[in-house]
């Protein structure tokens, strides 16, 4: 896991503070259907990380236990 040469301590905090960073939607996210997958109607969400953006689908009401 992580990049070689970099301590498994840093690369873990980083991935944690990302999705701690991730913000926590107050209403539904509209989607499009591009081509076989879908993309965040609002590019302002579509351009969050990968690992945001699957944060983001398990819901707000499970996000926020997990910021805590």
């Amino acid at each position: 896991m992580g990049n070689e040469g970099e301590d498994f301590n840093y690369t873990l905090n980083e991935a944690i503070s990302e999705l701690l960073d991730t913000p926590i939607p107050e209403t539904s996210l509209p989607l499009n259907k591009d081509s076989e997958t879908y993309i965040y109607a609002n590019p302002e969400w579509e351009k969050l990380s990968d690992a945001q953006k699957q944060f983001i689908r398990s819901a707000p009401a499970n996000m926020k236990p997990s910021k805590t």
